[in-house]
């Protein structure tokens, strides 16, 4: 298993990256602002986000929802 948690500017809120180290198939976990570096992570291992799951509908969860799922086309 591939695991990564990033502490978010937004309230100190956190995401996490979890993903299968044979599939390559990804999660992200509560996307309350936009950080660059998640998206350095996933790309730089070949990661596959499949979705993006939402803990609570709380601005710094859901912040940066939007603009992960842009860069990484997924749900």
């Amino acid at each position: 298993m591939i695991f990564r948690h990033f502490l978010l500017d937004v309230n100190e809120a956190n995401l996490y990256v979890a993903a299968c180290e044979a599939t390559r198939q990804a999660l992200i976990v509560d996307a309350g602002g936009f950080d660059s570096r998640v998206v350095e992570f996933v790309r730089e291992r070949g990661l596959i986000p499949a979705a993006i799951a939402i803990t609570h509908d709380h601005h710094d969860h859901t912040g940066g929802l939007a603009q992960y799922r842009k860069a990484f086309g997924c749900r």
